[in-house]
């Protein structure tokens, strides 16, 4: 039965108009870089959060995006909710981007970029990066200071006996909110850097 159905998948999928690599896995793919700390200082340790750059890529045909909420946690190398004094640190919630482009661009150059949008004759579907739309990239601060503590505190063994802080990791849960009135849910994971850049 099994053999079945995977057979029959990619008979559903060439029937949609997709097949292969064209497939889109999900319409949208975030980067963070980096999400990280600095830390300065040997008797008082000053931990400074550093500004991540944030870049949305959409799939081709992707809608545009309202806004991007998150839900974010920290885990450890082992893929477990990571502590702090045996206490798991606290999800980080917010959101990241207001409104961002979904995957077209307009091929008539000579109206202004602002004016495209999906519904233009002109619009074609195209995979977009953040160079082709300023709106799908901005830099800000994303990650949060308890956080820097926490794996701060594990690299200098304090508190965390036993842990390998080098693996510690975000994996963040994202909601798109399309302008379509509809969402899209998925997971994306970065590692912790320390020290970061500006």
């Amino acid at each position: 039965m099994k053999k079945l159905g995977l057979f029959a998948l990619p008979l559903l999928v060439a029937g949609c108009g997709l097949s292969g690599t064209d497939a889109p896995t999900r319409p949208y793919t975030i980067t963070i870089e980096p999400l990280g700390y600095r830390v300065t200082g040997t008797t008082a340790r000053i931990i400074t959060i550093t500004s991540a750059t944030i870049n949305l890529y959409s799939a081709a045909g992707a809608p545009d995006v309202s806004s991007i909420d998150y839900t974010a946690i920290i885990l450890n190398s082992k893929g477990d909710r990571a502590a702090l004094d045996n206490s798991v640190i606290v999800p980080a919630t917010g959101t990241l981007l207001g409104r961002a482009r979904g995957g077209y661009v307009c091929t008539n150059t000579s109206l202004p970029s602002a004016s495209c949008s999906m519904s233009r004759p002109d619009a074609i579907m195209t995979n977009t990066g953040p160079l082709q739309w300023i709106e799908n990239s901005i830099t800000k601060f994303v990650m949060p200071f308890e956080w820097a503590v926490a794996h701060d505190s594990a690299f200098s063994g304090v508190n965390v006996p036993g842990e390998d802080p080098a693996g510690w990791y975000a994996q963040f849960t994202f909601t798109a909110n399309q302008t379509n009135g509809r969402t899209v849910t998925w997971k994306q994971n970065y590692q912790i850097v320390s020290p970061a850049g500006s």
